[in-house]
Parts: structure tokens; C-alpha cells; sequence
């Protein structure tokens, strides 16, 4: 990007606590997936990592992270993608994963959360059909977890796996760079000739965005 010099702190930490924690880091920074929260959630709790450790490590809510945790010690992969994709709201998964298996009161529980405001029109459809699909297939999606890396060499290809990613942003970055100084020049041209400015005057669109404004009068 041009930068000599960034910013850096340096710590000596086992490779164990390294992994713990990126993955905490990514967990609170990076879009994950449905079953990539579930599944990073999971392995912290596997490596006796406690609900409040999670909480404070990656920034997620206290509500949120304890509710997860219900759902995935229920085994809801289903409801938890649901929650995560937006079909439904948390407080309905959390009542569905608490209701019995063939609980038939689960209609009335969605046509009193769509009284309520709590699921939309089309949430309510997507709800029953989550509960049915639920009924038939289970509550695990039945789909293979995303592979969490456990091994010096397995975060080794993740980071140059980022680092092709972050080197295709810096192409795209220049690339847009350039059409920019192209749009700045056919600017700075057409807003030297007086009679297409008076023609823009006229039009009432004789000003520009800030910026521009600041590269023409400086290209």
C-alpha cells in the first residue's frame, strides 16, 4: 500500500496461545459463516476456554455467546444457521430448541411471535419449514464443519492464503486508483471550458463531491 512503516507489537506466546489467539481475533473481527461461529465457538470450549473467557476474548455479547452455547450443546446446527442467515431471531430458535420434539403448541409459539412483531410474514414460513425439516433430518445440518487449523503448518497456508487475497485487494486497489485519475483528468478538463461550466451552471449541477473537488484543483 505504500507504507514504509506500520505500527506493530510484539509478544513471545506458544504456538497454542498464537492459535487461540487468531482465532478469538477473527472470530470478533472477520463475517464468519453460520457454522464457522458455531464451530470456532466449539473449540474454545473444547480447549477449556469458559463462556466468560469467550465473552471477553472476542468481544461478542454475554446474552448472545450463552445463548449459542445452548443451541450448540443442544446440537442445533439447523437453528443456528437459521439465526445467523436471519430466518428467524434468536428468541425463536432458543424457544424451539427448548420445545419437545413433536411439540405440536410450536404453531401456536410462531403465530404468537408474528402477533408480536418478533417474526415477519415470510419468517413464519421459513420457520415452519425449518421446524419440519427439523422433525425429519434433525437438528444437525448433516453438512461437513469448516476444518479449523491445528497445527503451525495449517495456519502457515491459511496466512498465505490471506496474504494472495490481501495482494488481489492491493490490485483492485490500484486499479480503481487509476480509473480515478482518469475520471480526475476528463474533470479537470471538461471544468476548464467556461461553456460547458455556464452549461452546468445553468443546470444547477456546477458542484462537486469534496474530494473531487480537491484532486482537480491539485491534478
Amino acid at each position: 500500500m505504500g507504507a514504509t512503516h506500520i505500527p506493530a507489537l510484539v509478544v513471545n506466546v506458544t504456538d497454542e496461545d498464537a492459535f487461540i489467539m487468531s482465532l478469538a481475533e477473527n472470530i470478533a473481527r472477520r463475517g464468519h459463516r453460520p457454522l464457522e461461529i458455531l464451530a470456532d465457538i466449539e473449540l474454545l470450549l473444547a480447549r477449556d476456554y469458559s463462556i466468560d473467557d469467550i465473552i471477553q476474548r472476542t468481544g461478542l455479547s454475554e446474552k448472545y455467546v450463552r445463548d449459542i452455547v445452548f443451541l450448540l450443546e443442544k446440537g442445533e446446527e439447523r437453528l443456528i444457521e437459521a439465526v445467523q442467515n436471519g430466518t428467524i431471531p434468536l428468541t425463536t430458535a432458543l424457544e424451539i430448541a427448548r420445545a419437545k420434539h413433536d411439540d405440536e403448541n410450536l404453531g401456536d409459539m410462531l403465530e404468537e411471535a408474528y402477533k408480536t412483531g418478533q417474526l415477519k410474514g415470510h419468517q413464519i414460513t421459513e420457520a415452519k419449514r425449518l421446524i419440519e425439516k427439523r422433525r425429519e433430518k434433525g437438528p444437525r445440518t448433516g453438512g461437513e464443519r469448516p476444518k479449523l487449523p491445528n497445527s503451525a503448518h495449517s495456519l502457515v497456508k491459511i496466512f498465505q492464503r490471506e496474504v494472495a487475497c490481501q495482494h488481489k485487494l492491493m490490485l483492485k486497489a490500484d486499479h480503481a486508483h487509476q480509473q480515478l485519475l482518469l475520471v480526475v483528468q476528463g474533470l479537470k478538463r471538461l471544468f476548464a471550458d467556461e461553456n460547458f461550466v455556464t452549461l452546468l451552471r445553468a443546470e444547477g449541477l456546477d458542484t462537486l463531491p469534496k474530494y473531487l473537488a480537491g484532486r482537480i484543483e491539485t491534478a
